[in-house]
């Protein structure tokens, strides 16, 4: 029988294919209305700091949503991998250095100050797959997962791209779940829980 590790493995290889496969206009396009949507939102209208994330392999692009929240007066964290391989939340300002981190991925330098996670507002997490009930499918190394277990808050909100959408998906009892999706079409479904978006 296929296990559940297989099963997110195969999902992962396919979904990934379907964002990678977007053309750059609709890249563009997709972070353009994500971001209108995204700014909508009761969750993004009281943030005050908001962690992000720099887009590779195809994720929604979040720097149009970056220049919003610097317009607007909000801190930006950034997720930084620590050297014992946990996850963190750098401040990101406007001119900030960047180096590419143990996956390649740019991040904050280690100098730049870190924030505790339950300190964030509103986290924005990349993702590889998710269902209308609020399951994430992540890259498979667990750090937000880790990093918000056990925790009331912030508000963990999905971006993706609509083909990144499934019926269901399986879940490990570590995975945390997603208190909303938002898409180049809008909020998907109904925010998750006792969060609310509007």
């Amino acid at each position: 029988m296929t296990d559940t590790a297989e099963i997110k493995r195969g999902l992962r290889r396919e979904l990934r294919a379907r964002r990678r496969g977007l053309d750059a206009i609709t890249q563009r396009r997709h972070g353009l209305l994500v971001t209108q949507h995204v700014a909508r939102t009761r969750w993004f209208r009281a943030a005050r700091t908001v962690a992000l994330y720099l887009a590779s392999d195809g994720e929604v692009d979040t720097m149009p949503l970056i220049r919003r929240c610097r317009a607007l007066g909000k801190q930006v964290f950034l997720p930084r991998i620590s050297p014992r391989r946990r996850m963190e939340f750098a401040r990101y300002r406007r001119g900030d250095r960047l180096r590419r981190g143990c996956f390649g991925i740019l991040e904050p330098s280690p100098g730049a100050p870190a924030i505790p996670a339950r300190q964030l507002d509103l986290v924005l997490v990349p993702l590889v797959g998710y269902t209308d009930s609020g399951d994430r499918l992540g890259m498979g190394g667990g750090f937000y997962d880790r990093c918000f277990a056990g925790l009331q808050r912030p508000a963990l909100v999905g971006l993706a791209h609509s083909c990144q959408r499934v019926e269901a998906l399986p879940e490990d009892s570590w995975d945390v779940r997603l208190a909303g999706v938002i898409t180049e079409t809008g909020a998907t479904g109904r925010p998750f829980g006792k969060h609310r978006m509007d």
